[in-house]
């Protein structure tokens, strides 16, 4: 590999040309570096590329580009699952330029020692509302806070306070020993996870969880003993009660008044969540999403949403019960306007169950084969103003899976019905072959829009060929693709080698598709447009992401721009199976401007692919068993690149008019995708 460092755009005179110009060698890396791993992390040009190397740890990542005009505006943050064992009992939170290389942050987030939210804080998103006045939250924001825009930060935590009905022995639901097992035993955690969300007027916080009460607690009647000792709320009919204190009043010298209690703001007490067990159990067996035999549930991954036809605002959340867990959507009122609102508990919706494509019809005609393993979490919702369409994202197979998976459902109202698709036909927006040795587990997700080009968020486990509980963030390109079946879905795949930097890091972006694009020796029904989609191939079991095949022989690309175009790089990108791949490009030549204005061309001869880094011939007899996982076809091709690579050649800038790619091959191949890196 020539070091980037030694290069010079200093290029060899070799021979004059019929044209008038000269033609000359280019110098260039070729980007191949040893490793004994495939993985390793090693040096590469950050300028041009990223990777994803997961050097953090950061489960359920939640993405978003900061766009108030302060001091971090354009810049990325990720907010993540609590890492309690880097001493965090809150939120962690990172900021990123480029989307990969993240600098830590202080805790955004701690636990109140007076609040419901206490440990197990687990995936937090993020609303930015400008226009939300600072003052109407000073309880949370300080007594000085002033003018407008208000981060609203969402999450599920352990609530300390919520024992459940588990009191009321006239509950239709109510277990003698419910609250002795539930609540001071080791499976509390599954039973009381509530749903809340903290304030701030930054992105780096200090967030504080939402409360607005009449009267507040005096602080120094209240200690984490007093806490354990059993200051619950207790079910009723008529009125939330404190066992141990009683009813908050103006006579009781426990409390005093709250100078900054707001009326025309819901109320909430500091033993309160946003959405706890309290209201939510009682409408979901109301309303038939529960029954006795599901009358356990927690709420977590919640997921606000904006419909941007009506203006009305959402929530999704998932709902663990003992034997599965489901996903559940709410809208809020509109009484005030803003993210206080109340839950309108009418609008509780139960949107997927784990194992059908759609809630309610549990025939064998609507079993779904995504492979989901009772579980439905950490939803996302998407509108697509393309066809009115909305689009349900969420996790399942669970997340210490390989197959840890994000799947998509599609619907007409931001509360459904949603239907699942079939693996075929997009079901997977993320997801892994099962006999892929480089990534496990493209789980929990966000997406985010960077200049005006979508991306999803994912973490992986960071042991890449065994899944745990390890889990580092990732990020790729995503489309609304045709599946064929004139649906529109969202793809993506996963990668590990190199791919072009976006966003505030992107000097150099991809002007392939600016070109004009004439190709040889195409074989019949093929199409040179599939150069320039924008879309890389990688799974077995999707057919509608296509490549574009060539026959035996010699095989040119000729890209031909309107002007001379400043460029840095060129990716040429392999086929996702072996057998139709290619070694080398034999010859790259690009009619460019030398620095003095002649018209010359530039080579580059036997740009070879990195096969030592990413061909694997599969071996069934030390690799995954296939036969037992769903899809394998004994009759396809499991021989397979790692990573959706490419072979990249990268060059100090020349300004170039024509680039023409020849790959000579004795053997039919197929090209995935051609980037052209400039300006």
């Amino acid at each position: 590999m020539l070091s980037l460092c030694a290069i010079v755009l200093s290029l060899i005179a070799i021979v004059g040309c019929d044209g008038g110009g000269t033609l000359v060698a280019l110098p260039y890396s070729d980007t191949i570096v040893e490793t004994e791993k495939f993985y390793d992390i090693t040096e590469y040009n950050k300028e041009l590329f990223y990777r994803n190397d997961m050097v953090i740890d950061a489960p359920d990542p939640f993405v978003m580009q900061i766009k108030d005009g302060g001091e971090y505006d354009g810049e990325l943050f990720l907010y993540s699952t609590s890492t309690q064992y880097m001493g965090v009992i809150g939120f962690d939170a990172w900021h990123s330029k480029d989307g990969v290389s993240w600098e830590v942050l202080p805790p955004v987030l701690v636990p109140e020692e007076n609040g419901w939210a206490y440990e197990r804080f687990w995936a937090p998103e993020l609303v930015y509302d400008a226009e939300a006045n600072r003052e109407d939250y000073r309880a949370m924001l300080g007594k000085d806070a002033t003018g407008k825009g208000v981060y609203f930060l969402w999450f599920s935590a352990i609530n300390k306070y919520d024992a459940l009905y588990y009191w009321d022995k006239n509950h239709p639901l109510y277990k003698e020993d419910a609250i002795v097992r539930d609540f001071y035993n080791n499976n509390k955690y599954r039973s009381n996870f509530c749903l809340g969300v903290a304030v701030a007027t930054s992105p780096t916080g200090p967030f504080k969880v939402y409360t607005n009460s009449k009267y507040r607690l005096k602080d120094e009647y209240l200690s984490a003993e007093d806490a354990q000792k059993g200051i619950v709320k207790a079910y009723s009919d008529e009125v939330s009660e404190w066992l141990g204190y009683g009813i908050p009043s103006a006579t009781n010298p426990k409390y005093e008044l709250n100078p900054y209690f707001d009326p025309s703001k819901r109320e909430l007490r500091s033993d309160e969540a946003f959405i706890d067990h309290y209201d939510l159990v009682d409408e979901a067996f109301e309303k038939g999403i529960l029954t006795l035999a599901y009358s356990d549930i927690a709420t977590i991954d919640v997921s606000p949403f904006i419909d941007p036809v009506t203006g009305d605002k959402y929530l999704y959340f998932n709902g663990m019960r003992k034997k599965d867990s489901l996903l559940l959507g709410i809208k809020l009122t509109d009484r005030f306007g803003d993210w206080t609102d109340d839950a309108q508990w009418d609008t509780l919706s139960l949107l997927t169950t784990p194992g059908y494509y759609t809630v309610g019809n549990k025939d064998l005609d609507n079993l779904s084969d995504l492979y989901e393993a009772n579980v439905n979490e950490g939803p996302v919702t998407l509108y697509n103003k393309n066809n009115g369409k909305y689009y349900l994202t969420l996790s399942c197979n669970g997340l210490q899976n390989k197959k840890y998976s994000v799947i998509q459902a599609i619907g007409d109202t931001p509360l459904g019905p949603f239907t699942k698709l079939p693996s075929t036909d997009g079901g997977y927006v993320m997801t892994v072959d099962y006999h892929w040795d480089w990534v496990s587990g493209t789980g929990h997700h966000s997406f985010c829009e960077v200049d005006g080009e979508l991306y999803i968020f994912y973490h992986a486990h960071r042991n890449r060929k065994v899944g745990d509980g390890n889990r580092g963030p990732n990020v790729s390109k995503v489309h609304y693709v045709d599946n064929g079946k004139g649906q529109q879905v969202l793809y993506a795949v996963p990668t590990l080698s190199l791919q072009p930097n976006f966003g505030e890091a992107a000097k150099y972006v991809n002007i392939a598709d600016e070109a004009k694009v004439k190709v040889t020796n195409l074989k019949r029904g093929s199409n040179k447009s599939f150069l320039t989609d924008d879309l890389l191939s990688a799974f077995t079991f999707i057919d509608f992401v296509k490549e574009t095949e060539f026959k035996k022989g010699k095989s040119k690309i000729t890209f031909t721009f309107d002007k001379y175009r400043p460029l840095r790089s060129v990716m040429v990108y392999q086929s996702k199976l072996v057998s139709n791949g290619f070694d080398k490009i034999n010859r790259i030549e690009f009619d460019y401007l030398s620095k003095t204005g002649a018209k010359n061309i530039a080579y580059i001869d036997d740009l070879k692919f990195d096969n030592d880094r990413f061909k694997v011939i599969y071996d069934p007899e030390t690799g995954v068993d296939l036969d037992q996982y769903l899809g394998y076809d004994p009759e396809v091709n499991y021989d397979f690149y790692r990573g959706t690579p490419a072979a990249i050649a990268e060059f100090d800038e020349i300004k170039v008019k024509e680039v023409r790619i020849t790959i000579d091959s004795d053997k039919p191949i197929n090209v995935s995708e051609i980037y052209l890196l400039g300006l």
